[in-house]
């Protein structure tokens, strides 16, 4: 699409090579050997909001195609062939925004009434029925009228389109693990040179060329000269012609180590690594990155646990020029670590960024001129599954600095690395379609098995995959962390905790006595406390079988329910200390929980109701038993534990999904 008027634009990478979106093997990551000239860009555009910064930096919005544009209207799933089921049919067994869980809502029906229409994606030829209209229809296999109902006559050749539009906004926590790290011994002298978390004693071996912290704008490290196959690793690449040749590309190889962590080209620490003793490096716990939900688009907006100092991060902030005069520079000021326990300590560097602290530490001036707790790394992942009929967007956008390594884990275990932005350098971005990397279902008629069932329900497992992300702030001045992604069912994958510092989980079993069942359990759970966002947030759960496979993760928040079947367990990750928890079991025909025998701290306050506190300091034990009903019907047991770990056929219908969704306006046309 055309530049809007009174934006502006920012470049960023696209991996996709001209002519292969939503193709796999059609990405191409960019190089250091591939001339500037030759990278592969997109436009990201943004609009002034008319406000400023508290440093004074003019704030940006992005602009995204509006929603009752006829270019929004996206396909997200194939058509299905179904048959016809009965003379006065409903939705019910076409509608796939029914399915649990999905982010989107029926918002209108279509019937084709021109076939030489079918592809297109404006109302022309259709006969559009609103949301309002929905509850009233009936499809027919004749043209008779029903009192009240508006009758859709379904014939062979019936074409039918659903589309969706994202339900009720919400935000996402992904919890995630932060490193600080420090770049001087933390001495009154502020020793640097192979100091901190560049100390030797953090490399296995002590050659060149070694991966650090600092830059050329914080005195001497001994590693700002350090060079990979020519290329700067630890300050901006030279030439710098452009924000986008100032990265160093190809500092990791292509897949995660056995351990599942980057393995950086040059010598360097075990970063991301928690098990890891690491000098100059510690571990802030108990933070995770909040995203704006908007269908299934998740936008960077906070970190929960630093939001004075990572908050409004959807936004841009704009000053200019950069250092060497060439471009504007575009952040969301990303400080994630300027409230850490650390800084200041002894052993551990101060807060840089004024004016007076650059005489005083030799270390450059902030870009919104100030002190902030430079030098810090982070990682999380999601899960997401795809449905053997999902077309949708598969999209990742970042734009920030200093390193981000984005991989692809894929259902077999192996991994790929999707998004390379790497090196010392100003905000750059870069764009994934994983579409790239995943085979994509052939867009033509699939046969419906006519059940009506769920994927689960016919015995199909859907693969799993997983996005997991790796970022360094690596040199003084500025930190921008700008996200964005659209995938399907996402999950927050949990946070291990190894330093023993926080028990933050909750754990429930589920035991069923008697005979045999497949039958899952429905429980609701409920969570309060002095914070008031404890009700509110969101937090990630696991459900696993007795022997540890996993059944089900997601996440959870007051009021929200999950199923047990028998020997299966819960586990709910970073409930804040003194969280206060009820759980409750739904009623069963024929099975009957009953008073727990014995309690620790959890209190059984009804027959099917369990209630405590979380205390990081105790570990909770609660029986939860049921007992056999008098007319002997097949009995269900609990016995469980709260604790908290380091740890007619006659005609048929085309049923497609289609959406409504917000986008970057972007330079050239989409694939609808």
């Amino acid at each position: 699409t055309k530049k809007p008027g009174g934006a502006e634009e920012i470049k960023i990478i696209d991996t996709v090579q001209k002519g292969k979106d939503g193709v796999k093997g059609g990405a191409q990551l960019p190089q250091n050997s591939i001339e500037e000239t030759k990278i592969n860009t997109r436009s990201m555009y943004v609009k002034a909001t008319g406000k400023s910064s508290s440093a004074g930096w003019s704030i940006y919005e992005p602009i995204y195609i509006d929603k009752s544009s006829t270019d929004a209207l996206t396909k997200i799933y194939t058509a299905d062939l179904y048959e016809y089921r009965e003379a006065a049919s409903g939705l019910e067994h076409i509608n796939k925004f029914a399915k649990e869980g999905l982010n989107y809502d029926l918002y209108e029906v279509w019937v084709l009434n021109d076939s030489s229409k079918v592809d297109g994606t404006d109302k022309t030829g259709w006969t559009v029925y609103s949301e309002e209209d929905i509850p009233k229809l009936v499809f027919q296999n004749n043209n008779a009228v029903v009192e009240g109902k508006i009758s859709v006559w379904v014939k062979s050749d019936t074409v039918i389109r659903l589309v969706g539009r994202s339900n009720t906004d919400k935000n996402k926590s992904y919890p995630t693990r932060f490193f600080d790290y420090d770049f001087t011994d933390g001495t009154t002298e502020l020793n640097r040179k192979l100091k901190g978390i560049n100390d030797p004693a953090n490399y296995t071996v002590n050659s060149k060329p070694r991966y650090g912290f600092g830059n050329a704008n914080s005195g001497d490290t001994g590693l700002q000269g350090d060079q990979l196959n020519g290329h700067n690793i630890n300050r901006a690449r030279t030439p710098a012609s452009t924000i986008i040749g100032k990265c160093s590309y190809g500092l990791v190889e292509s897949a995660l180590s056995a351990n599942g962590y980057p393995v950086i080209k040059a010598n360097a620490p075990d970063l991301f690594n928690p098990q890891a003793n690491l000098i100059g490096r510690t571990e802030i716990t108990g933070r995770s990155l909040i995203f704006n939900r908007d269908g299934d688009t998740y936008t960077l907006t906070s970190v929960f646990g630093s939001e004075a100092h990572a908050s409004n991060l959807n936004q841009f902030q704009k000053k200019g020029p950069t250092w060497d005069n060439k471009d504007m520079v575009w952040t969301n000021q990303f400080w994630p670590m300027d409230n850490a326990s650390s800084f200041g300590t002894t052993g551990h560097d101060p807060k840089f960024g004024t004016a007076a602290q650059e005489k005083k530490y030799g270390v450059a001036v902030a870009d919104d001129g100030k002190e902030h707790n430079y030098f810090f790394g982070m990682n999380f992942e999601v899960d997401f599954e795809l449905t053997d009929d999902y077309v949708g967007p598969l999209n990742y956008y970042f734009f920030g600095d200093d390193d981000m390594w984005v991989f692809l884990e894929h259902p077999d275990g192996t991994t790929e690395l999707i998004c390379d932005i790497g090196g010392v350098h100003q905000a750059a971005g870069e764009y994934v379609d994983l579409w790239n990397y995943i085979q994509k279902p052939e867009d033509n008629l699939v046969e419906n098995n006519g059940s009506g069932e769920t994927d689960e329900e016919d015995g199909r497992v859907n693969p799993k995959y997983k996005l997991k992300f790796f970022y360094t702030e690596r040199g003084a001045s500025g930190s921008t962390c700008w996200m964005q992604f659209t995938l399907p069912s996402v999950n927050a994958v949990p946070v291990i905790d190894y330093t023993g510092n926080v028990k933050s989980t909750l754990k429930l079993g589920k035991t069923v006595e008697g005979e045999p069942t497949n039958e899952r359990f429905d429980f609701t759970i409920e969570f309060s406390g002095s914070s008031s966002n404890i009700a509110t947030n969101d937090y990630p759960y696991q459900i696993k079988n007795e022997d540890g496979s996993i059944v089900e993760t997601g996440d959870i928040r007051s009021g929200g329910t999950f199923k047990l079947g028998h020997n299966q367990t819960i586990e709910v990750f970073n409930l804040p200390d003194d969280t206060k928890y009820i759980i409750k079991e739904k009623d069963y025909g024929g099975y009957e929980p009953a008073l727990g025998t014995e309690t620790v701290e959890g209190v059984v306050i009804k027959d099917k109701t369990v209630e405590g506190n979380i205390d990081w300091d105790r570990d909770d034990i609660v029986d939860y038993i049921n007992k056999e009903v008098e007319y002997h019907l097949p009995e269900t047991g609990g016995s469980g534990a709260i604790s908290y770990t380091m740890a007619g056929g006659i005609a048929v219908v085309f049923g497609a999904g289609f959406l409504y969704r917000k986008k970057f306006r972007e330079r050239r046309g989409r694939r609808i």
